[in-house]
């Protein structure tokens, strides 16, 4: 008669070790889950599952490849955006999502459906306070500053007006004050006159002045401020003689 203990022993599982799907059989298995709709229960039990599972670099960089050129329509977005609507991220999520953002290159036709798509939006207060407060604190170079008014300008130049000269909006009576310097001075003022990314209301280039038309906007402490700091930049650029003139 066979005792118990040797029957366990015969009969103990092997521990099970890791298996490896060729490439085939993955494709095969891919193919098989093609068009099978879960439950709510299930998915609730794979997302359950799959919650705090970290993966390798290398995992996630074959997941993303596996995602490239992946076209859903417009019903699976509405599930995928309901799926995800409310979900509470961790500081540290949030940074690390920031990070992967800030050096993510869009293609120019990316931009574009971004645009689109953005186009008409209307934030709420609460977003609009979330967004001022993220901003809070950061500070960016002058240098910095500068590139981004001179690209700004460039693509307004070359994708909205088609290389024609830009030219942003008039102060309310600018062109009269200007006008009647002009004359008064027996002068010529070339409106509008870009420089280091900045438009100065008029540039009288024979005589090296620039003239600029404040309005009742130009009160507010803010703007004020940066007045100030444009004002210095141009007179650091041309070496110019500064005249402003108050219109309030």
């Amino acid at each position: 008669m066979t005792k118990i203990s040797e029957f366990v022993e015969e009969h103990e599982p092997t521990p099970l070790t890791k298996k490896t799907f060729t490439d085939k059989h993955k494709r095969n298995l891919s193919l098989a889950h093609i068009g099978k709709k879960q439950s709510e229960e299930s998915n609730k039990k794979i997302s359950a599952a799959l919650m705090g599972i970290k993966r390798s670099v290398e995992t996630r960089k074959k997941m993303s490849i596996a995602q490239t050129g992946i076209k859903y329509s417009e019903k699976a977005k509405i599930k995928i955006r309901k799926a995800k609507l409310g979900t509470k991220h961790t500081e540290e999520s949030k940074k690390k999502m920031s990070i992967a953002s800030s050096l993510r290159r869009h293609t120019t036709e990316t931009r574009k459906k971004m645009s689109i798509v953005h186009a008409g939006k209307k934030h709420s207060k609460e977003t609009i306070r979330k967004m001022s407060i993220a901003k809070t604190g950061k500070i960016i170079s002058e240098e910095h500053k500068r590139k981004i008014r001179e690209a700004i300008i460039k693509y307004i130049k070359i994708q909205k007006l088609n290389g024609l000269p830009m030219r942003p909006m008039f102060g309310r009576n600018e062109i009269q004050i200007l006008d009647q310097i002009e004359v008064e001075f027996d002068i010529f003022i070339e409106r509008q006159y870009p420089i280091i990314g900045y438009f100065i209301d008029g540039y009288d280039k024979q005589n090296n002045i620039v003239y600029e038309i404040d309005e009742k906007a130009h009160l507010s402490p803010n703007k004020k401020k940066r007045d100030i700091l444009r004002q210095e930049n141009i007179i650091n650029k041309l070496n110019c003689q500064f005249v402003r003139i108050k219109d309030y």
